[in-house]
């Protein structure tokens, strides 16, 4: 079974005909956005890969390709040859689409997505769902007293209803699937197959999404290089001792008039000639020549381009071509996404080493956090044995059906796992759920019914005891969870509040934690204090947390008692203002 990576191409707006320039063309410090995106297919095993430029590729074009492409086997596809593109291959093929429009905070990752597509070979979409998007899909449903009793949102994660509003970077697809060519942008790719009945599934994005096709997110994604190198940009362009922000390419030249104020790269076979003045974060490409008395400010200077002497560019992708009254359109042919995010990649009146330090800090607690779940959780099921053995022989002799319930969590960064518990409810349980949805007594996401007629008599001891979380033990020695975290819940609960869900999901979830010790008035309904207690932990996590709130868990039975937060986190003017904002 082969994979075979596709990327889009788009040239920048108002640029010549015969320009080389485009997206993928982009400096990207040192190297260029093509390289980190053969970098993302190669490593993901794909042994060949297309350019499908939306545009007439020009001879000036395909030797930049190839030139930058170096050693990666990498063909450019004439735009009106694409339907024939993709008839030699076996349906057993996989296809990996990119559109470099579209870009993840995070990088592209696309693993994750094989890996489910090789699972039941159908097609996968890495999707970021538009928030504008997520209010249209949202469904208040009341009861005859006027509270709100459910919340619903459309993020089924097989066919999400709103998917001509999602915008998706990155997609795997059998061989088989592709008839008529690729289609771009891969949002519209994917309604062509969901209304064909095919199978899809998505995977949400767990970083923001930059928009490439306007030029301020443009302009900002290439500064950040300047702002931020790698060690292969300081290897080329090392700091000099009067300017250390700005990186200037040994095989660049820079006169000594010129002034480079600010985080400025200046990449190999630059010129910079005299009085020029190049304020970051700016960087100015491979070859392109900047004329006398020229200011650049937060601006990215495209390879080869002369810039005429006397010239001013402020917040623009210059080409040589491009009017400063054109500051707006970038990419041709672009759609947008509904409300970009500005300033995601920009550092303003940070404290870099403040930053690392607590970097430092959260990794050192994490490693510390995995020691004691590797060691507490198999002692556990060490000494624990005898009593889960026992649970299963009482649950086979009780009732009919699995010993065990397994069902799908999301973990830390929104990455699955079978969460396993012993079953206590009848096998029945979920098609029963419908038919008690009007009795349900949470007031969030979550279903809550005194006593529920789906346990079993015997799953009522074990829920009251606790034993029948004692399984979780052998997730957190698989490192799907610690003993400590926010309560792992399925992704439809997670979508209720998707602040509270990128917070908790930055730490892998729990057996206990701090909102089962702490939460109180629980037939009045907890939700904001579920969301309130995960937040806090989340916010002042550490081993020693983990050892205090282990212990109160033992000394409350499982959080039977409430415990004042103060006792386990510590006072302070933070937490007396959320706790009376809580009502704890």
């Amino acid at each position: 079974m082969a994979t075979q990576g596709i990327i889009c191409d788009f040239r920048i707006r108002r640029s010549e005909t015969g320009s080389p320039h485009s997206l993928l063309t982009m400096p990207l410090g040192i190297d260029h956005m093509i390289d980190t995106v053969l970098s993302a297919l190669t490593n993901c095993g794909c042994d060949h890969v297309l350019i499908v430029p939306a545009f007439k590729p020009c001879h000036e074009y395909l030797s930049r390709i190839a030139e930058l492409a170096d050693h990666t086997p990498v063909t450019v596809v004439d735009p009106d040859e694409r339907t024939g593109i993709l008839t030699d291959g076996e349906s057993s093929d996989s296809l990996v689409f990119l559109d470099p429009r579209y870009w993840p905070a995070g990088g592209f990752e696309l693993n994750p997505i094989l890996k489910m597509h090789r699972e039941y070979f159908g097609p996968v979409f890495g999707v970021h769902l538009s928030p504008e998007a997520g209010d249209q899909s949202e469904r208040v449903l009341m009861d005859a007293s006027g509270n709100v009793r459910k919340i619903q949102r459309a993020f089924d994660k097989t066919l999400w209803s709103n998917a001509d509003a999602t915008t998706v970077p990155f997609c795997v697809i059998p061989h088989g699937l592709i008839m008529h060519g690729p289609t771009f942008p891969l949002s519209k790719m994917r309604q062509q197959l969901a209304q064909h009945g095919a199978p899809i599934r998505d995977i949400p994005m767990n970083s923001r999404t930059r928009d490439l096709s306007r030029q301020s997110d443009l302009i900002a994604f290439c500064s950040d290089r300047a702002a931020n190198p790698t060690e292969r940009d300081l290897a080329i362009a090392p700091p000099g001792p009067d300017q250390p922000h700005a990186l200037v390419a040994r095989e660049a030249t820079v006169a000594d008039t010129a002034r480079l104020i600010g985080h400025v790269m200046v990449l190999p076979d630059a010129l910079v000639g005299e009085n020029a003045i190049i304020i970051g974060p700016t960087v100015i490409g491979q070859g392109a020549t900047i004329g006398s008395d020229v200011t650049v400010s937060q601006s990215v200077v495209l390879d080869r381009t002369v810039v005429p002497c006397g010239v001013q560019i402020h917040h623009q992708i210059f080409a040589g071509d491009i009017d400063t009254d054109n500051a707006h359109d970038t990419i041709e042919d672009a759609p947008r996404l509904a409300q970009p995010v500005e300033g995601e990649f920009e550092v303003v009146g940070s404290d870099p080493g403040h930053v690392a330090s607590g970097q430092k800090r959260l990794q050192r607690s994490l490693v510390v956090k995995r020691i004691m779940d590797i060691t507490v959780s198999l002692t556990g099921l060490i000494v624990l044995t005898p009593l889960m053995l026992l649970t299963v022989i009482l649950i086979k002799l009780t009732s009919t059906g699995p010993v065990f319930f397994i069902h799908r969590r999301e973990g830390r960064d929104g990455r699955e796992f079978g969460c396993a518990k012993f079953r206590t409810m009848r096998t029945d349980a979920h098609a029963m759920q419908r038919e008690l949805a009007q009795q349900n007594e949470a007031d969030g996401p979550q279903f809550v019914i005194k006593k529920d007629p789906r346990v079993t008599p015997l799953g009522r001891i074990l829920r009251k005891s606790n034993i029948d979380e004692l399984p979780q033990l052998f997730n957190v020695l698989m490192g799907d969870m610690s003993l400590v975290g926010p309560r792992p819940s399925p992704f439809r609960e997670n979508q209720v509040c998707l602040p509270w869900r990128k917070a908790r999901l930055s730490v892998p979830p729990g057996i206990t934690g701090l909102w089962q010790v702490c939460r109180h008035s629980r037939e009045e309904g907890d939700f904001h204090q579920w969301i309130y207690f995960d937040t806090a932990y989340v916010r002042h996590m550490s081993a020693w947390l983990d050892v205090k709130i282990i212990f109160y868990t033992f000394v409350t039975l499982g959080g039977r008692r409430p415990v004042a937060m103060e006792r386990i986190v510590g006072q302070d003017a933070e937490i007396r203002q959320a706790s009376m904002a809580a009502g704890t």
